[in-house]
């Protein structure tokens, strides 16, 4: 069913019983973001009054006893519901407004209905209003009783029990918590209402979580609240982009402009009832500061997810010796790389779903890694010197030239500027962009590796990552001085063309780095490992400068390194390896929501083997491939990984 369908399905269902708060939430926030739907509440609403204004027609048979008086019937009645319903399936199907209040005006029995035709059809109870003294106390008839006032309301409190009990219970009294901003930056602009920062549906939400659409790592609480900001409120906090972090909040309800909101157009819902658009102000929550939240302040991740194995060694029907090297998605099917160390002979597999895995021939092609970039598969072989070839198949393969002699190839990536490769030539680090089915060598600066005459340094690119807009890559490159071990260095490209070196943290220059990505298309994030003290590492920036990230646990694996970095619906995911008692090695996983404050998560059946590759998919999964030992009673050898929510969740 598409949104619109399910949000009209579901407004129409709001004329006879109360949304459950799930259901309320997926209105309210595609109400405040559609251009159509609001007519549509605003004609079934339009339609339940016509209803409400018919006579009751009541017959008897001849001779029969005298008619009885109706039961008192609920807002609530079956047979209205059902009518509005059908009517909207009909208008649905016919594509015409006038065909729903057609169908709902034969109807020849109704009863009044109580509705309040607002934009997001609230359905909690407004506890500012007082009840009816004279209606019934009890029964099905008696009005909800409104949920108890509680001291500090949190957002989940606030986005559940809704707009008017906030009113009744706080008044226009300052209100401050911590939420998540996903997206927007609560400035509100539409036609027909006034004023529009307060009056015009919101597209801007404080949430309690990073992840917003059913997230594996999810926060304290599941809830999100409608909020706007007046002309003079918060944009940016020190030049950052609201959206995309954690904030300290301060707002209110029942704000004095409410008093002024009016309709100024006749085709503006709330047109002809000015006291409804006045409530749906008094009722929006106005935030009036923020301060962004780092490091510990930032609410950690709550696990509601483990790593399961979705297609191990007899599903793949490999030998156990067979290593699992990349995953990538390409022509709408997915491609899994292994590479038989007894045999030494390469494996690809595809897959629609990333579950269920068939055999590719490659026509004895045998790359070392796969790429993609959504149409074609890169496969990268080692050798002097490396080769690159294409494929849209995965059966036949195109050798792609430009490489020059010596070079070694690690990586290819997609970006927004194109498909780059990375790696070195001899001592130097190099990237090469395609360009019209060749490599073209980039110039990259301070890529020189240092040679002696019995010792070399060489600078290598690790990686590539698409930055939101730009390009970066990875790697290790000697000291200035020459001699030494290889110190972590950054590339950056605004444009895939001109590339600069792009600053580290001195004091980490040790360090190496496993991965690299833009979290939220705000913050650049790398994780990796020190040496200083020895243990996992991360970096993201902020206003430009760099912060280290804390890994409160990281005691219990010390010489844990990070290899690889994911981003799925808001929330980072990290991989990495940690030596055991055994002289074996051991996954560990870590999650954070801004690449700053990290916490440990349960690797499941991920212990006992280790991981080559990371990918999210556009779905929101999160899938692994390489090796499980078979120590906690898996499957010995090659294993896809999906990170799956918890049973209950």
């Amino acid at each position: 069913m598409k949104a619109h369908d399910r949000c009209q399905l579901l407004v129409a269902t709001a004329l006879d019983f109360d949304l459950d708060p799930a259901e309320q939430r997926l209105v309210d926030r595609h109400l405040a973001t559609c251009s159509t739907c609001p007519a549509v509440a605003q004609t079934l609403a339009s339609d339940a009054a016509t209803i409400a204004a018919l006579p009751r027609a009541i017959r008897t048979a001849p001779g029969g006893p005298p008619p009885r008086p109706a039961p008192a019937r609920r807002a609530g009645q079956p047979t209205l519901r059902l009518v509005a319903i059908a009517a909207l399936l009909a208008l649905l199907v016919l594509g015409a407004l006038a065909a729903g209040g057609e169908l709902i005006r034969r109807l020849e029995e109704s009863t009044r209905l109580a509705l309040n035709p607002s934009p997001r059809v609230p359905t909690q109870v407004d506890t500012s209003r007082s009840q009816d003294p004279a209606g019934p106390s009890a029964g099905p008839s008696a009005a909800p009783t409104p949920p108890p006032c509680v001291a500090a309301p949190t957002i989940e409190d606030l986005a559940t029990n809704g707009g008017a009990w906030a009113v009744g219970c706080y008044g226009s009294a300052p209100i401050e918590g911590i939420g998540y901003i996903p997206f927007g930056d609560g400035a509100n602009a539409c036609e027909g209402w006034e004023p529009q920062w307060l009056a015009c549906p919101s597209g801007s939400f404080l949430a309690t979580h990073a992840g917003r659409d059913a997230p594996l790592l999810t926060y304290a609480h599941d809830g999100d609240l409608p909020v706007v900001r007046p002309p003079d409120g918060p944009d940016s906090v020190d030049g950052q982009p609201l959206n995309g972090h954690f904030a300290r909040f301060t707002g209110h309800f029942g704000d004095p402009a409410a008093g002024a909101c009016r309709a100024v157009r006749a085709d503006a819902p709330l047109f002809n009832d000015r006291p409804a658009l006045q409530r749906h102000c008094r009722e929006t929550f106005v935030v009036t500061a923020l301060t962004l939240l780092v490091g510990a302040d930032v609410p950690p991740p709550v696990v509601d997810a483990r790593w399961t194995v979705s297609a191990g060694q007899a599903a793949l029907a490999a030998p156990p010796s067979t290593v699992l090297q990349s995953i990538v998605e390409a022509g709408g099917q997915w491609f899994v790389l292994g590479f038989d160390n007894s045999e030494g002979r390469s494996t690809l597999w595809r897959s629609a779903d990333a579950r269920s895995w068939e055999p590719v021939s490659t026509d004895g092609y045998a790359p070392s890694r796969i790429a993609s970039d959504g149409t074609r598969l890169f496969g990268i072989t080692g050798g002097d010197p490396s080769e690159i070839r294409t494929s849209l198949d995965g059966r036949s393969w195109t050798l792609t030239p430009g490489l020059p002699a010596g070079a070694h190839v690690t990586c290819v990536a997609t970006t927004g500027h194109g498909v780059f490769a990375g790696g070195g030539i001899g001592i130097d680090a190099a990237v090469w962009g395609f360009d019209a089915g060749r490599w073209v060598q980039v110039d990259l600066p301070d890529a020189k590796g240092w040679l002696g005459d019995q010792d070399a340094s060489p600078a290598l690119v690790r990686g590539i990552a698409d930055l939101a807009g730009s390009v970066g890559a990875f790697g290790d490159a000697p000291a200035e001085t020459g001699f030494g071990f290889g110190l972590a260095r950054l590339w950056h490209s605004k444009d895939g063309v001109t590339w600069v070196k792009a600053p580290f943290p001195a004091a980490d220059a040790a360090s190496a780095i496993g991965g690299l990505t833009r979290s939220d298309g705000i913050s650049t994030v790398i994780v990796g490992s020190k040496v200083n003290p020895i243990g996992p590492a991360s970096w993201a920036t902020r206003a430009g400068e760099w912060i280290s990230g804390s890994f409160p646990e990281a005691g219990r694996v010390p010489t844990a390194s990070l290899i690889d970095l994911v981003e799925a619906r808001g929330v980072l995911v990290a991989v990495g390896l940690a030596p055991t008692q055994t002289d074996s090695l051991d996954v560990v996983v870590w999650g954070s929501n801004d690449g700053i404050t990290w916490s440990p998560l349960s690797s499941g059946d991920l212990n006992g083997g280790f991981v080559n590759d990371l990918v999210s998919t556009g779905d929101g999964r999160v899938l692994a491939v390489g090796w499980q030992s078979g120590t906690t009673g898996s499957e010995r050898g090659p294993a896809v990984w999906e990170l799956l929510p918890t049973a209950g969740t």
